[in-house]
């Protein structure tokens, strides 16, 4: 915890040389010459919930991880105005801000950072035909990934048996689907 808010980060001992001896990375980097090393922190803050206080609305980004650049910024910012502008009519705008602001995004879903904490595993268990599978599958819907592979387990089970045991066997060792 930092600030006051949740933290979730890449731990210091991740390395290169980790990414090189993973099976799904190894061939692709066996010939690979490692040039230069950088510095890279990925830190992902939990949103604020209700991001209305007084007449102050935090919007966008200042409130939240980084699924609200750019066009969630644009939204917040569009859905701020209604609401001040409902606010300052009269009718309580800033409690459908709130709403909508809970609605809106992923993050404010309860497994959405058990699912970031986890870096969506079955990246790392699955090969690029299998992930080319998965989201072949789920084309139609909108979700956090790992999540709707796992409300779509039988779907895979049924698709690809094979898939569906590596998944699970990587669930049962605790590096996909903790939630």
């Amino acid at each position: 915890m930092r600030d006051g808010r949740n933290l979730i980060g890449v731990p210091p001992r991740f390395t290169y040389e980790m990414v090189a001896a993973h099976p799904v990375f190894k061939p692709l980097l066996a010939k690979a010459k490692l040039v230069e090393k950088q510095a890279y922190a990925a830190d992902i803050y939990t949103q604020i919930v209700e991001p209305i206080t007084g007449n102050v609305i935090v919007a966008g980004d200042a409130a939240a991880p980084v699924e609200t650049w750019i066009q969630g910024g644009v939204a917040c910012g569009y859905q701020a105005v209604k609401a001040i502008e409902k606010q300052r009519a009269g009718s309580d705008g800033y409690a459908d801000y709130i709403k909508w602001w809970q609605s809106a995004f992923a993050f404010n879903q309860p497994e959405y950072f058990k699912i970031v904490s986890d870096y969506y595993a079955f990246n790392r268990v699955c090969s690029d035909e299998d992930v080319d599978w998965l989201f072949g599958m789920l084309k139609d819907q909108v979700g956090i990934p790992g999540l709707l592979i796992e409300q779509n387990m039988e779907a895979v089970k049924a698709g690809r048996p094979e898939l569906y045991r590596k998944l699970e066997d990587a669930k049962q060792k605790g590096m996909w689907g903790k939630h």
